[in-house]
């Protein structure tokens, strides 16, 4: 493995920083608090989480076992996003977006058949259509008047976000309906 391994996944120096005092913050931990943990100075703490220096892989064992984490999601991001965000390049990113919507069922490519070859079809949404084209809708206007917002990446989150909630929703309406067939099968 000879190439470098921050140009294949982007490491970003800042992000392991957010990650470190995010999960830090979240179990409620000082940086004080962090070092006795860990025995990493908290001067050396700051500097990680302030993007100024790279945990080295005893630093990141050391504090992922004390923040009850993986060195893989302080590195590289949560599991479940890092084989977008930390793809090694803009196509790579929008390609493993696609491949994960088609995997879980949400897009699809059908054929028109009026053109009679499978080269002619078109993207289809097969679920969720309401929500992702309120999704769609919402983060193209955003985009389109981006310098208009104070915190147009903290928009899009909370767009994001609410979106998610509403496709987590009716995820859940549909786990009701199938027990309620269910059980009126038996």
């Amino acid at each position: 493995m000879s190439e470098d391994v921050n140009m294949i996944f982007q490491v970003d120096e800042t992000l392991i920083g957010e990650r470190i005092k995010e999960k830090r913050k979240a179990k409620g931990m000082s940086q004080e608090k962090l070092y006795e943990k860990t025995g990493i100075q908290n001067t050396t703490i700051s500097a990680f989480e302030n993007g100024k220096r790279i945990p080295g892989l005893q630093a990141l064992a050391a504090i992922a076992q004390a923040l009850d984490t993986t060195i893989d999601e302080l590195y590289f991001g949560p599991k479940d996003t890092a084989f977008i965000v930390n793809a090694p390049n803009r196509s790579v990113k929008i390609a493993n977006c696609i491949r994960e919507l088609v995997a879980e069922r949400i897009i699809q490519f059908e054929v028109d058949y009026q053109k009679a070859s499978e080269n002619y079809g078109y993207l289809k949404i097969v679920d969720y259509q309401e929500q992702l084209a309120r999704l769609i809708k919402n983060l193209d206007q955003l985009y389109q008047k981006k310098d208009t917002y104070s915190d147009p990446d903290g928009f899009s989150d909370q767009i994001v976000e609410s979106v998610a909630n509403e496709i987590e929703m009716v995820d859940k309406d549909r786990e009701s309906e199938r027990i309620m067939r269910d059980i009126g099968r038996k």
